[in-house]
């Protein structure tokens, strides 16, 4: 019985050990300040050069984040990053202090690695 239950437990433990497996993807949202207004901006989202390194199985998933490109305020762009359930990790922006003219964010989100294309290696 003992035998029984370890080996049912140990089942268990690798199971779960290999579902677990996540990667963490992330990307950047620049956000140019539009002449003359405080609250207008022109984001632009940024994933990456390497298509290899920011591939999914479900192509809606980078559909989504493109987005954020129609968007015109910064709280529209941070809000909606944040309904798509990425994290926010840094930010900073360029420019003088009483007009910065970009914003950049950098945003994490833990995806299976059943969601991901295999990278290809060069």
């Amino acid at each position: 019985m003992k035998v029984c239950l370890a080996s049912l437990a140990l089942f268990f433990a690798f199971v779960t050990g290999t579902q677990a497996q996540k990667i963490d993807k992330y990307c950047e949202v620049v956000m140019y300040t539009k002449v003359f207004s405080v609250e207008k901006c022109n984001p632009h989202i940024q994933l990456g050069e390497s298509d290899s390194l920011f591939s999914f199985k479900d192509p809606s998933v980078v559909a989504s984040l493109k987005k954020v490109n129609k968007f015109n305020t910064r709280a529209d762009v941070l809000n909606y990053m944040a309904l798509l359930g990425w994290t926010l990790t840094g930010n900073s922006a360029i420019g003088n202090w009483e007009q910065p003219t970009a914003h950049y964010y950098i945003f994490k989100k833990s995806f299976d690695l059943a969601e991901l294309n295999a990278p290809k290696t060069e």
